[in-house]
């Protein structure tokens, strides 16, 4: 595990979490035995892994069964109270484990008709929590995690590959699906109609890789997409309106966005990752950077853990680095 620390010239301590034989392309944080908080990556390997973020050892036998790179990964409640690993890969199927055993749970989810690239967890009508899943083939579709079946249609409207998935609050109380693409647009869906909410939300350039829900204390939460066109969109879903001008700093695409919590209680920061080998962080209030993590290696993915802390996906190694941002 390797930590940084900010305040003394982001100096690395220690070592990383290394097993993969490809690069990292996916990371999760995920429930597992005993309380503990996991961390789930998923490779161009075509394999899944789980560590023990606190110690950095890995947890169990790496997840075999995908025949293709593992480029989507994340939590979404199953049957039984328990919380499963879904993962997403460009072997067009969706694979469930149970974190806890390492186990798969039924039968692949198969449907897309090309890779599977984005992968999260989104309320559905009657309480349910649903999966989203985007694919190469342009479309989102919905599945019932407990079943392991379909709900209604697949989501058409995209013209190019989805590559990029998240819920976030919307108008009304409901919580929608917002959606990137290498169209380059972010549309907003009703999880519960499968319908979609406005217009579609336009201004990145090329290819959008990147969505989160960026919540703020006493605010309403905002979209934040990130895209090859090397900035970072902040959006607010009520009324699909952008929020200030675009971010600027990354001198190559934005592979990751990602909501880590900041200093003060309820204070969120907006990390941003990218090939150009910097972790920027902005404060998404005022559309300000914080600080420049210097990677010095591309970072594909962001996952925030509980701790605080920051995992980060390489898209060049096979490492995921974790990263301690220190509260002042």
């Amino acid at each position: 595990m390797r930590l940084w620390d900010p305040a003394t010239g982001i100096t690395p301590m220690g070592g990383s979490l290394g097993g993969h034989t490809g690069p990292v392309v996916a990371v999760c944080a995920v429930p597992g035995p005993g309380g503990r908080t996991l961390l789930a990556t998923g490779s161009r390997d075509a394999t899944v892994r789980l560590w023990d973020p606190a110690t950095g050892t890995p947890v169990g036998k790496p997840l075999g069964g995908h025949t293709g790179w593992v480029g989507a990964v994340c939590a979404v409640p199953g049957p039984g109270g328990r919380t499963l690993l879904a993962t997403g890969s460009l072997d067009a199927t969706v694979r469930l484990w149970d974190p806890a055993t390492g186990t798969p749970v039924g039968e692949p989810l198969g449907g897309h008709t090309s890779g599977v690239r984005a992968v999260c967890a989104v309320p559905g009508p009657g309480g349910r929590t649903l999966l989203a899943t985007g694919g190469g083939d342009g479309t989102v579709r919905l599945w019932d995690p407990a079943t392991g079946t379909p709900v209604g249609k697949p989501l058409g409207g995209h013209t190019h590959p989805v590559t990029a998935v998240c819920a976030v609050p919307g108008p009304g109380g409901r919580t929608l699906l917002a959606t990137g693409s290498q169209d380059p647009w972010v549309r907003l869906w009703d999880p519960a109609t499968g319908t979609l909410v406005g217009e579609p939300l336009g201004g990145h350039t090329s290819a959008v890789g990147a969505v989160c829900a960026v919540p703020r204390a006493g605010r309403r939460t905002l979209l934040a997409t990130g895209s090859q066109d090397a900035t970072m969109r902040l959006w607010d879903p009520t009324t699909g309106n952008p929020v200030g001008a675009p971010l600027s700093g990354h001198t190559s695409a934005v592979w990751a966005v990602c909501s880590v919590p900041g200093p003060g209680a309820g204070h969120t920061l907006l990390a941003t990752g990218s090939p150009d080998g910097t972790v920027r962080l902005w404060n998404p209030t005022t559309g300000t950077p914080i600080g420049v993590l210097q990677v010095g290696i591309g970072a594909s993915v962001l996952c925030a853990l509980p701790d605080g802390s920051l995992a980060i996906g390489t898209s060049e190694g096979v490492a995921v680095l974790v990263v301690r941002l220190l509260r002042t």
